[in-house]
Order: C-alpha cells, then structure tokens, then sequence
C-alpha cells in the first residue's frame, strides 16, 4: 500500500521520544512513568511508521523489548495519563509499574477514585512517597480485590457509537427508542440523545437473559464475543427478527467455516436479514487484538462501508469525554456530530 512520505517534524519527535525511551532502560532496569509515556507517544502517534513498519518491530529494533513488554509499558502510561489528567492535585499519580498494574484493574474513572483515596492516605499519615499497599488497599476500597487487568470489561469506543449513529442517522434511522442487551458504561447508546433506552447490564443486576419480549425500534449490541451466537439468539427471542439491529461480533465467527453455528444461524428463517457488514481492525477495542465486524441486520438503507475513519477508531473505553457531563437518564447524550458523506465503495459481503 502507498503511503505519503513521513513528514520531517515526526521525525524529529519520534528521535526525541526514542532516546527517552533509550535513556530510561540504560539508567534503570526499573520502568519509569516517563519512559512509558515516551513509548505511548511512539504508539499513539505512530511515529514507528518514520523508520519501522510496524509497532513492534520499532521495539525490537531500538529497545530489545518484546511485544508483550512494549504492550505492559503502554498500559502503564494510560493508567498515568488517565490519573494525571485530574488536575485537581489531590490525586497520586503512580510513579511505579506496580502501582499502575494495581490501578489497570479498574475502569479510568475508578482509577482516578482510587489515586485520590491514596493521596488522602499521604495526606493523613504526612508521608511524600506511596507504597504498594496504599495503592492495593485502594483499589479493594473502590472495587474490590483487583483483578487480572486482561480479564478487565472492554467498552465499545465512543468515537465508533458516534460514527454508527451518524450511519443510521444518515440513513433516516432515528430510534424512539432503543434496546442494548450488554449496555456496560452506556457507551453504544449515549450517542442517540433523544431516545428511550432500554439498558440490560449484569453489573447492575439487570440480566438479559432474563428479559421479556420488548418493542423497540432499534437494538444495538457489542456482547461477549465468546458467547455471540448465544447474544444474537436472545436478541431475536426478545426483539424479534424483524427488528433493526446493529450487531458487533469477532469476523471470523462467521467468516471461518462454511458450516459455522453463525453462519448456518444466518442463513436459517428465523435470524434477521443480514443486509451486510463493516470489518474492523484487531486493534479497535482496549485489551483485544482480533478482528471485529458491525453486522447490519434489518438495515438495507444503512449504505455498504468498507474502511471506517481512522479518526473514528480512537481505541478507549472511556464512556465520555473529559469534562462531559454524565445525564441523569441512562445512555443518553448530545451527538454533535458531523455525518460522513465521502464516496463508499460497495462491500463484497453486501447483500
């Protein structure tokens, strides 16, 4: 694939951010915040794209560290950008990798909580340095014994909820009201401001399977992809099979065998119509590196899209923007967005 050539200034910013990073390892065999927030910077920006074709070939090649360290020094530096942004000054931003990994079991917003309860242990015992304990001790207080960060909940990106809001919108979809089987932080349906949702949430003691049949105008749902087809099935038995639906799901559920449970599902009476679908890449959601897809069921208006925008893949689990109000009605905000009308290219798949 052609690419336009790198522009100088990133070259200049991924030197610098190179020999941050050289500096780090070559004076401590002990991760710094500094270090890591260099490495995030070659990451986010994809400044390895100057000299390296990938990530984790940069790594490689300038830093000997393997995929698997280069992605722990990442999750160190959001847990310190996501606490740091909190610029009340009455949070402790961890400065070691240990204390990161305690803090990256909890959601960004309890992260914060958390640092702010080992602050105010600072504070009370007059101490300048926190130790593992505060930071342990914390995160059980906010939520619980901290679990293992990659069997943390990942959320649907909110750049992506807005862009498939903006692609129903465009194609007169406009709910009254919606229905979202695995709702986690409201994510998928704080984009339609002026509908009804309906919200089912394990965490909140509101179980999907346990739902009688609704009407609704629309269902979209990102569910466990483990148990998808299972996801899929319940929608259907709740919502009927004639209901628009925006399904997200791993592709190769359905792109594998001829014979797969999705695919014979698909194809049977009593699925929806599966109109087509959007891939997208193995890096769209946090802590998941597998190829996902936007199923449009019920949805022929919805037009074919190859490529979502970069822009609208900003791989987050935040449920709002920095300084964005929470509404007092579940999974409801302002869109304020802008519809995407650049020439598509029809989809292989479409149907």
């Amino acid at each position: 694939m052609y690419r336009l050539p790198p522009d100088p200034r990133q070259r200049v910013l991924l030197a610098e951010q190179v020999g941050i990073v050289r500096d780090g390892l070559a004076a401590s065999r002990t991760a710094t915040a500094t270090l890591a927030r260099a490495l995030l910077a070659i990451h986010d920006g994809e400044l390895y794209r100057v000299a390296h074709g990938t990530f984790e070939g940069l790594c490689r090649a300038e830093f000997d560290l393997t995929r698997s360290r280069a992605y722990q020094l990442l999750a160190f530096a959001r847990v310190v950008e996501n606490v740091g942004a909190d610029n009340s000054g009455r949070v402790a931003v961890p400065k070691r990798e240990s204390h990161a990994r305690l803090l990256a079991a909890l959601p960004p917003g309890r992260q914060v909580e958390a640092a702010r309860l080992v602050q105010e242990t600072l504070d009370a015992e007059g101490r300048s340095q926190a130790r593992t304990a505060d930071f342990a001790q914390a995160v059980r207080t906010v939520g619980g014994k901290a679990e293992n960060p990659n069997l943390q909940d990942t959320q649907t990106p909110p750049s992506l909820c807005r862009w498939i809001c903006e692609r129903l919108a465009d194609a007169g979809v406009r709910p009254k009201r919606i229905l979202d089987p695995c709702a986690g932080n409201g994510n998928l349906t704080r984009p339609f401001a002026q509908a009804d949702v309906v919200a089912y949430e394990i965490r909140q003691g509101r179980d999907f399977f346990r739902a009688e049949k609704l009407a609704v105008d629309l269902v979209i749902c990102n569910p466990p992809w483990k148990d998808a087809l299972r996801w899929l099935q319940q929608v259907v038995q709740v919502a009927g099979n004639r209901t628009p639906t925006v399904f997200i799901c791993p592709v190769l559920f359905f792109i594998g065998y001829k014979d797969a449970a999705v695919r014979r599902y698909l194809e049977s009476p009593a699925a929806p119509v599966f109109n087509h679908l959007t891939p997208l890449p193995s890096d769209t959601f946090v802590k998941v590196y597998c190829p996902g897809a936007i199923l449009w069921l019920n949805l022929p208006g919805v037009r074919n899209v190859a490529l979502v925008p970069g822009d609208r893949l900003v791989r987050s689990n935040d449920d709002a923007p920095a300084g964005c109000p929470r509404p007092v009605r579940p999974a409801h905000a302002s869109s304020g967005t802008t519809i995407d009308r650049r020439p598509e290219p029809s989809h292989p798949f479409a149907g």
